[in-house]
């Protein structure tokens, strides 16, 4: 059911959210001594999502600071603002939205959408992606 729940949230996150050529991605909070998250389902793009988080790395502290205060990060334009280490050489997409997949009591892991185009995301986008995250941590939940 897990698995079924996370598919139908990423296929809704390109198809309500994004136009053509938008990839949706869940990574999962992993913890122990090295806390991570990883890719564990996409949608959209037929290229899996490269970046890797781990805690102490500059990519990996933004990403678990939006987990662990609730926020939503939203950049629609990735060339003027991006998260330190987000843009490589490997790295296509120029507009992003990154919202925590979580609940209360539990941390499940973060939820992005991505384009290709500049300024393709808008933040009516982002509050969509933010329910999609907030129905996708109830549905990891049971």
């Amino acid at each position: 059911m897990q698995g079924q729940a996370r598919q139908i949230v990423l296929a809704a996150a390109c198809e309500l959210v994004a136009p053509a050529g938008a990839r949706a991605c869940y990574f999962r909070a992993v913890g122990g001594r090295s806390r991570r998250l990883e890719l564990v389902g996409y949608y959209g793009r037929a290229e899996p999502g490269t970046v890797e988080f781990v805690a102490g790395t500059p990519l990996g502290d933004v990403a678990f600071r939006l987990l662990d205060t609730d926020t939503d990060g939203f950049y629609p334009d990735l060339t003027v603002q991006a998260p330190p280490g987000w843009i490589t050489g490997d790295h296509k997409h120029r507009s992003l939205i990154v919202v925590p997949v979580v609940t209360a009591r539990r941390q499940f892991g973060l939820l992005t959408v991505d384009t290709e185009e500049c300024g393709a995301l808008h933040d009516q986008d982002r509050e969509l992606v933010r329910l999609l995250g907030e129905l996708l941590a109830a549905g990891l939940n049971r």
